[in-house]
């Protein structure tokens, strides 16, 4: 796991959202959730992956979790330093279906 981020959601339950590290895991490009107890010290459970970016993006790592008006957004960032963009993710379910929408990228010249 790498990049963890907390979310304590408005109904009480807890979440660790995370990336693999393809150097120690052997995979990567994977974005999952875990359980979180109440003080957010302790993962309940493995984790499920809710999104997978080998075929549109490579290299996703850095899940933040953010909830308002009844969506959940990862905001993630996908594609490598040198050439990557800006991901957001939106599903009215935590585990999804997410909606993909890139929100910024470098752009060549």
């Amino acid at each position: 796991m790498i990049d963890p981020c907390p979310f304590w959601d408005e109904d009480g339950k807890n979440y660790l959202a995370f990336a693999y590290a393809g150097s120690r895991a052997g995979i990567k490009s994977l974005l999952a959730l875990a359980k979180l107890n109440t003080d957010g010290d302790k993962v309940l459970d493995k984790g499920v992956i809710v999104y997978d970016g080998h075929e549109l993006d490579p290299t996703i790592e850095g899940p933040k979790v953010h909830k308002r008006n009844g969506y959940y957004y990862l905001f993630a960032p996908a594609g490598g330093v040198a050439t990557g963009w800006q991901l957001v993710l939106r599903s009215k379910n935590i585990y999804g279906p997410y909606e993909r929408k890139v929100v910024m990228e470098l752009e060549l010249q």
